[in-house]
């Protein structure tokens, strides 16, 4: 199927792998954090949440690359970690 509007195709993905790098920022940082606690259910709770994070950026990098495909073509689309402040 063709793509009607590879610009605005071009943005999703864009997006999408942003919100890939911040779920994975995430994760990253709950996994740290896991490391100082010495409570075990905590720990056990963290550790699951930093794979929630994982799981949920790779769905996103996934989409990206249907999305790629779909158009037939590769974006070069920066990944960059956003972080809220």
């Amino acid at each position: 199927m063709p793509v009607l509007d590879v610009e605005a195709c071009k943005s999703f993905v864009y997006a999408n792998r942003i919100i890939a790098d911040h779920f994975k920022a995430t994760a990253q940082e709950v996994l740290e954090a896991v490391q100082t606690f010495e409570d075990t259910d905590t720990r056990l709770r963290l550790a699951d949440l930093s794979r929630t994070a994982e799981e949920r950026a790779a769905q996103h990098e996934n989409l990206a690359e249907l999305q790629e495909r779909d158009m037939g073509v590769r974006c070069h689309c920066p990944n960059v970690a956003v972080r809220a402040v």
